[in-house]
């Protein structure tokens, strides 16, 4: 067991009782209101992420947890979500309350509706091929309608303009260099892959001037973020919500290289006719990918694709450059 889950069950497991949760749904909700069957939830290493049973059990709510005073993170998320809700059109769940003062609960809570269904990562395997191409139609759909919201600068959607980064290389590339030395550190194994990666690197920042404005990403979709329930008529499947969104004005294409297989050919398709490819998107795609590869050759350190895919993605972009 880590500390911070030694600090979780100590500090906050206690207090994790029907009564306390119905006074903060009470709270949250504006109404009286009665709280059931609290379970928590996996997934959570630095929250503990609990749901409970409103009332007569129709709907549930979930309660992200952390045992910080004035957690930043939970009102970064609280603001996130709730500009999701009433700027885009992308599903994601309807926040009630966040309460960072510490007199309600040992730390930070913010509270918010449970999405219906499970994620994709858990159900697709049990899809047929219309109903896994009907799933992936509606992503392509939210996604592209998502990007087409812009803003200037690059960062926090809470962020001012002149707050956020004036450039995408000022936003991504620290992001970048911080991820070549953490693989330096963690994987000994690996100093001819990043070698290769470091005599490239300057060419890079020229690459990403996509301009002055960013599309607004949820910048971190993946399966295991996306939310899936079946229609209760015919049982179809639909994207019920989209979970753990960052919310930052990023280069879309930062947003489909981190898909993991969600970008699929289909996706593709129809992403490209809402909302369409710049020039240069390829060789973006491969430097966010071999970014991405690096992070899970650290997390996987025993696996040999992440290695693989990083050093595809290192020949592609030198056979970019020297073609250009």
């Amino acid at each position: 067991m880590n500390v911070q889950e030694e600090l979780l069950r100590e500090k906050i497991d206690p207090w994790l009782t029907e009564a306390n949760l119905s006074a903060l749904a009470t709270e949250a909700l504006g109404e009286k209101t009665q709280c059931r069957n609290p379970v928590v939830l996996t997934g959570g290493c630095w929250n503990r992420v609990v749901s409970a049973t409103v009332d007569d059990g129709a709907k549930s709510l979930v309660f992200k947890i952390t045992p910080k005073v004035g957690d930043a993170d939970l009102r970064r998320e609280f603001e996130v979500l709730r500009y999701f809700r009433t700027r885009t059109s992308l599903p994601v769940p309807e926040v009630y309350l966040v309460e960072l003062s510490g007199e309600r609960v040992p730390g930070s809570v913010l509270v918010m509706e449970k999405v219906p269904g499970s994620t994709l990562e858990e159900l697709n395997h049990g899809f047929n091929d219309e109903e896994r191409d009907s799933v992936s139609t509606e992503i392509a759909e939210h996604v592209a309608d998502l990007h087409t919201h812009q803003g200037a600068g690059f960062g926090g959607l809470e962020l001012s303009d002149q707050e956020r980064a004036p450039t995408w290389p000022d936003f991504w590339m620290p992001r970048f260099d911080k991820t070549v030395v953490e693989t330096q550190e963690k994987r000994r194994d690996l100093d001819h892959l990043l070698n290769g990666i470091r005599d490239i690197r300057d060419a890079i920042p020229g690459l990403l001037n996509i301009g002055l404005r960013g599309a607004l990403t949820h910048y971190d979709i993946w399966g295991g973020n996306v939310m899936v329930a079946r229609s209760a008529d015919a049982g179809r499947p639909y994207v019920s919500g989209y979970l753990d969104a960052f919310g930052y004005y990023a280069d879309y294409a930062r947003e489909i290289s981190s898909m993991f297989g969600l970008g699929g050919q289909r996706f593709m398709d129809i992403y490209k006719r809402r909302h369409g490819l710049d020039e240069t998107f390829e060789v973006r795609h491969d430097i966010y990918s071999l970014k991405m590869s690096l992070q899970m050759a650290c997390m996987y350190p025993d696996a040999a694709r992440p290695v693989d895919l990083a050093s595809q993605f290192l020949a592609r972009f030198r056979s970019y450059l020297e073609s250009h």
